[in-house]
C-alpha cells in the first residue's frame, strides 16, 4: 500500500492522500478499493464509494427523557451544541420542562455566555462550580423532562467519571456524550473514544469548517461508537441535525478530488 506499484496516473491520488494526513488504516482500505482504478478520478470515486458502503448505516441515537451530559475537548462546540438541543427539546416538550446547567466551567466569561446562549433558547441556566452543588440541582429539576449538563473542556476523561460516579450514587438516568470537532486529530479522537468511557453517543461540531475529517471518518467505520447529532451551521439559533454521515463524506472528498485535480494539473 506505499503506491511504488500504482500505474503512474494514480500517482497523484497517493501523494494526496499522504498529504490529507488519512490515518493508515483508513488510507489502506482506500488504496486497496482504488488498485484497479484507471484513471484519478475514478481512483477517488471507489474510495467514496468504499467510505459511503462503510457509513451506509451507522447506529444511531436520539436524545429521550433524562439527564444528558455534554462532553468534548475545549473549541468542539459544546455549549452551542447544548444550546441548539435545548431549543430543540422545548420545542418538543416545552420550555418550562428543560434546563441547562452549566458544571465546573471557570473560564472567563463562560458563565455570561451561557445565560445569554439559553435565554435565546428560552430555557432555564443554572451554575454548578461542583460536584456537590451539581447534585443539588440535579435533585432540584428531577421532574424536568430533559436535563443537560454543559462541561469544561479540560480533562474529559475525569470529568466523565465524576459525572459516571454521581449516575451512580444517585441512580440516575444520566447519559453522557462525547462532541467532537469534525477536524479532531486521530490523537485526539483516539485518546477520547479509547479512554474507557462507555459514550451513550457521539456528536460532531463545526462541519461547516471542517474540510479533513479522515480521523473521525475512520473512528465511524471502526464503528466504535453510536452517533446523535451533528452541527453544520455557524448559526446558533440553527436547530441540531440528525447524523448524516454524507456530510462529513463530502467534506473529506471535495478537498481530496480537488487536491488530486491540482496535483494532475501541475504534473
Amino acid at each position: 500500500s506505499d503506491g511504488r506499484h500504482w500505474p503512474p496516473a494514480l500517482q497523484p491520488v497517493m501523494q494526496a492522500l499522504h498529504e490529507s494526513a488519512v490515518p493508515a488504516g483508513l488510507r489502506a482500505l482506500m488504496i486497496d478499493a482504488a488498485q484497479e482504478s484507471e484513471t484519478p478520478a475514478d481512483a477517488v470515486d471507489a474510495m467514496r464509494r468504499l467510505i459511503g458502503d462503510a457509513l451506509s448505516a451507522p447506529p444511531a441515537v436520539k436524545l429521550e427523557r433524562g439527564v444528558h451530559a455534554i462532553l468534548g475537548p475545549s473549541g468542539a462546540g459544546k455549549t452551542h451544541m447544548v444550546t441548539r438541543l435545548a431549543r430543540a427539546a422545548a420545542a418538543h416538550v416545552g420550555a418550562h420542562q428543560v434546563a441547562i446547567i452549566a458544571f465546573n466551567d471557570q473560564r472567563f466569561g463562560a458563565w455570561s455566555h451561557s445565560r445569554v446562549l439559553a435565554a435565546q433558547a428560552g430555557v432555564s441556566c443554572l451554575r454548578a462550580n461542583d460536584a456537590a452543588t451539581l447534585r443539588m440541582l440535579l435533585d432540584e429539576l428531577s421532574g424536568h423532562a430533559l436535563v443537560f449538563i454543559d462541561t469544561a473542556g479540560a480533562d474529559v476523561p475525569a470529568q466523565a467519571r465524576l459525572l459516571a460516579d454521581i449516575r451512580r450514587e444517585a441512580n440516575l438516568a444520566l447519559h453522557l456524550h462525547l462532541v467532537m470537532p469534525a477536524d479532531a486529530s486521530i490523537g485526539g479522537v483516539r485518546t477520547l473514544l479509547e479512554s474507557g468511557v462507555v459514550w451513550r453517543s457521539l456528536m460532531v461540531g463545526k462541519v461547516d469548517e471542517s474540510q479533513s475529517p479522515w480521523p473521525l471518518l475512520q473512528a465511524l467505520c471502526d464503528g466504535r461508537v453510536p452517533v446523535s447529532y451533528m452541527c453544520d451551521s455557524p448559526q446558533v439559533q440553527a436547530n441540531p441535525r440528525a447524523f448524516d454521515a454524507r456530510r462529513l463524506i463530502a467534506a473529506a472528498f471535495d478537498r481530496l478530488s480537488a487536491d488530486v485535480a491540482a496535483l494532475c494539473a501541475a504534473a
